[in-house]
C-alpha cells in the first residue's frame, strides 16, 4: 500500500490535495487528522538521531523513554481522540512493540533529564532530601538501552509504520491518504523510513494566510503582528534556498492553482503519481474550485480599515516574491463562506 501525504506551513490548504486524490478510485483519505508523530520534538526523527547519528549513554536511553511518553499522549482519550483512534486501536501496542525492538536490555537507574522531565520543583526537592535523608524518588526508574545500526532502524521503523497504516486504513486500497504525515523540509531525512510514500508541500499566497487567520478565523498559531509575520513566513520557507522540493518523492504545488488552474495541476498530480485519468471517478465531488475559491483573495472582500490596508501593503512589499498571480476572475462568495 502507497502512502502519499500532503503537508505545508500551517493554514496553506494543503489537505486539499487528500480531498482531490479521495476522488480516484483505489484511494483512501481516512480524514484530515494530522499525524506528526514522526518529525515533531521527541518523535522519530529525534529517536533516530539519538541513537543511530549521536548515540551516547545518557541520551539515547532517554530518547526512548520520550518516544514513550509521546506514546502515551497521542493515545488520546475521550474528550480528545488522538492515535490510538486513528490506528483503531493499535496504536499503543504496535508502538510498545516498536520500542521493544529497538531496546537491548534495561537497568534500573535515572540521570539529570528524568528529574527534570517531573518539573524543577520535583528536581530541586529530590536534590534536597538526597543531601538531607539521603533518599531519592526515582531509585526504581528504569532506563532502556538501544544502540540499532542505521539500517536496522530503519528497517525496524519500516515495519512498524506499515503495521500502523495498515491498522489505520480500514478498508482495502491501493494508496492511502494521510494529512501531515512528514514536514515540508528535509524530506529526504524521512524516506528511508517508509517503503513508499509521495508528498505534496502546499503553499498559498502571504496574504490570503495573514488575513484569513487574524480576522476569520482568529487563531494564535502565527504571529498576529504583520511585521513579524513577514519574518515567520519568509523564515519557515527559508529551506527552500538550498533544497530541491521538486523530486520523485516530493512535488510542490501552489494552493490557488488547484482553483485557478485546475485542469493544469490534475494533469501535472496524475503524471507525477503515474495515475490514469480515467480513475478520476468522483470528479469535484469532494474538492470543489468553484466552492474553494471563496478561500482566496479574502482581502478583497473585507470592508477594510486603514490598519488593515496598511497590512496589506506590508504584507505586498516584503513578501513580494511570494505572491500569487490572480487571474481576472471575479470572486464574489460570501466572506462568510470561509471555513
Amino acid at each position: 500500500m502507497r502512502i502519499v501525504t500532503c503537508t505545508g506551513y500551517f493554514s496553506t490548504g494543503s489537505s486539499a490535495i487528500c480531498d482531490l486524490l479521495s476522488e480516484y478510485e483505489g484511494f483512501y483519505y481516512k480524514n484530515d487528522y494530522e499525524l506528526r508523530f514522526i518529525y515533531d520534538t521527541d518523535g522519530l526523527s529525534d529517536l533516530e538521531y539519538h541513537l543511530v547519528e549521536n548515540h551516547n549513554r545518557h541520551n539515547s536511553g532517554h530518547a526512548l523513554k520520550r518516544y514513550k511518553r509521546l506514546v502515551d499522549f497521542y493515545c488520546g482519550n475521550r474528550i480528545a481522540k488522538k492515535n490510538e483512534w486513528y490506528f483503531n486501536g493499535k496504536w499503543k501496542y504496535l508502538s510498545y512493540c516498536y520500542l521493544d525492538s529497538l531496546t537491548e536490555f534495561s537497568y534500573k537507574g535515572a540521570w539529570l533529564y528524568d528529574y527534570l522531565d517531573r518539573g524543577l520543583f520535583f528536581h530541586y526537592f529530590n536534590s534536597l532530601l538526597r543531601k538531607t535523608i539521603k533518599r531519592d524518588f526515582l531509585t526504581n526508574e528504569e532506563t532502556p538501552c538501544g544502540y540499532p545500526s542505521k539500517n536496522d532502524f530503519y528497517e525496524k521503523t519500516k515495519i512498524y509504520l506499515s503495521k500502523l497504516f495498515d491498522a489505520a486504513c480500514d478498508r482495502k486500497c491501493e494508496v492511502f491518504l494521510v494529512d501531515q504525515a512528514l514536514p515540508p523540509s528535509d524530506i529526504k531525512r524521512y524516506l528511508p523510513m517508509f517503503d513508499d510514500i509521495f508528498v505534496f508541500i502546499v503553499d498559498r499566497d502571504p496574504r490570503d494566510v495573514y488575513f484569513l487567520e487574524k480576522y476569520i478565523r482568529k487563531e494564535s498559531v502565527i504571529p498576529s503582528n504583520v511585521e513579524d509575520f513577514c519574518k515567520w513566513f519568509e523564515y519557515t520557507r527559508r529551506h527552500r534556498q538550498h533544497e530541491t522540493i521538486n523530486t520523485n518523492n516530493s512535488m510542490f504545488i501552489q494552493f490557488e492553482d488547484l482553483i485557478y488552474r485546475y485542469d493544469d495541476s490534475l494533469y501535472k498530480i496524475e503524471k507525477v503519481l503515474n495515475l490514469s485519468p480515467e480513475k478520476h471517478l468522483e470528479r469535484k465531488t469532494k474538492f470543489i474550485p468553484e466552492k474553494s475559491i471563496n478561500n482566496t483573495q479574502i482581502w478583497k472582500r473585507l470592508t477594510m480599515s486603514e490598519q488593515q490596508v496598511e497590512e496589506l501593503e506590508i504584507i505586498t512589499d516584503k513578501l513580494k516574491k511570494y505572491l500569487y498571480e490572480f487571474p481576472e476572475i471575479t470572486v464574489s462568495g460570501s466572506i462568510r463562506d470561509i471555513s
